[in-house]
């Protein structure tokens, strides 16, 4: 029979191995999507600025029209 000694150190290496192939992947593709998301945030936030400036101007020419 092996001591505690190996069998501590054989389920650290077991332990780094599942980190390495498991975790550390995951981690980064959680990171991929935090960066996309964010990226989608700013556009949609563009896009919601251009519809309201869009918006204003349509009430500001038909206000415009009214008047004249």
């Amino acid at each position: 029979m092996s001591g505690p000694a190996e069998k501590a150190a054989a389920v650290k290496a077991l332990a780094g191995a599942i980190q390495e192939k498991l975790v550390v992947p995951t981690e980064q593709r959680f990171q991929q999507v935090e960066l996309r998301l964010s990226h989608l945030e700013r556009r949609l936030r563009i896009f919601c600025c251009g519809l309201a400036g869009t918006a204003a101007l349509a009430l500001i020419l038909a206000a415009y029209g009214l008047l004249r």
